[in-house]
């Protein structure tokens, strides 16, 4: 055999081997290019921090039972909004609202948009991370791109890939600062942006349903003390 035989054998035997293994290189390379424009993405890389809630001597005043849920609001006068699957409470003469929305079941969501990086992160995790809507999100929020290795050779890699790519879908773009918190009756976490009267709260009850709370013009111990107040609706309102 001549040497241009052997390495017209050896390039027909690389290309064959190519297209055994298109998929796992494929995979790989699609979720390195993907990671790599997301390691610029400086909200990717925040991870929770827990918080204890502390509400002070917030008073609080009968808010509304709705949603399953009942809460309690910082002022006396307020009107409220209700519509399907959620609920504004607005404050009488001063520019501040709350306001609920029940959301859809985030691992059903994730399932639709993306059912391959789903199943990576659920077998690869045997559950741990989808048990439940708040420990898929949990783990989301916890996972970075900084902690993925680039070259991908590992299924802890493509998992964690994977809950990264899901992360960049849920986690609010202009979020500075993200803390975890738990009470009583519900459990979740807070995004705060630098110098907005906005705050926004992801939060899970005891069956597990999630939901998110919009506070405006609310201090951290009005918000606080709102988010443990919130409990079943009809248990001992």
């Amino acid at each position: 055999m001549t040497k241009i035989q052997k390495i017209l054998l050896g390039c027909i035997a690389v290309g064959v081997l190519l297209i055994l293994t298109k998929s796992f290189w494929l995979e790989r390379v699609s979720a390195l290019y993907t990671l790599y424009t997301l390691r610029s993405d400086a909200s990717l890389v925040l991870l929770p921090t827990p918080r204890a809630l502390q509400s002070g001597d917030t008073k609080l005043f009968p808010g509304a039972s709705t949603l399953g849920l009942y809460l309690q609001v910082p002022w006396e006068k307020f009107s409220t909004d209700e519509r399907p699957r959620a609920i504004v409470l607005m404050a009488q003469g001063k520019d501040a609202s709350i306001g609920v929305l029940e959301n859809s079941d985030i691992r059903d969501e994730a399932r639709l948009l993306n059912p391959r990086d789903y199943l990576r992160a659920e077998k690869y995790f045997s559950g741990a991370a989808t048990d439940s809507n708040f420990l898929f999100y949990d783990a989301i929020l916890s996972a970075s791109p900084k902690n993925v290795s680039l070259l991908l050779v590992s299924r802890r890699s493509l998992a964690l890939a994977a809950l990264v790519y899901f992360k960049q879908i849920y986690f609010p773009p202009t979020v500075k600062e993200v803390y975890k918190f738990e009470s009583t009756d519900i459990r979740g976490f807070q995004f705060d942006e630098e110098k907005n009267s906005i705050k926004q709260v992801t939060f899970f009850d005891k069956t597990d349903r999630m939901f998110t709370l919009i506070a405006k013009n609310l201090s951290e111990a009005e918000l606080d003390a709102v988010l443990l107040s919130i409990k079943e609706a009809g248990a001992s309102e």
